[in-house]
């Protein structure tokens, strides 16, 4: 069941609203429901990133405080790509646990 839960097929799910409800109770989620949510962002549209660019940029600030490393290293990755479109690559200083070899 978790499988059918994968970023591609939530998002027609997750419009505005259900995101900017999302943000409010963020800290309560699980890790692994925290990264998909996170992963979900990569799976749309520019334009509806830049209509829910607050919201994501909201949760995308509450994940980088999170205690697991892989939420804090996908929300490092995302911290740029709703204002900007463009991922954060340069993890090495930010994320030391993942250091690219």
């Amino acid at each position: 069941m978790d499988q059918l839960w994968v970023p591609p097929s939530i998002v027609t799910l997750l419009k505005a609203t259900v995101i900017d409800n999302i943000r409010l109770c963020f800290h309560r989620l699980l890790w692994v429901v925290k990264l998909k949510l996170l992963l979900q962002t990569l799976c749309r549209l520019r334009r509806t990133v830049d209509d829910m660019k607050d919201a994501l940029m909201e949760i995308i600030q509450l994940a980088t405080l999170h205690s697991n490393p892989w939420v804090l290293m996908v929300a490092d990755i995302l911290k740029s790509f709703p204002d900007k479109g463009s991922l954060n690559l340069d993890l090495e200083e930010q994320t030391p646990t993942f250091k690219i070899f």
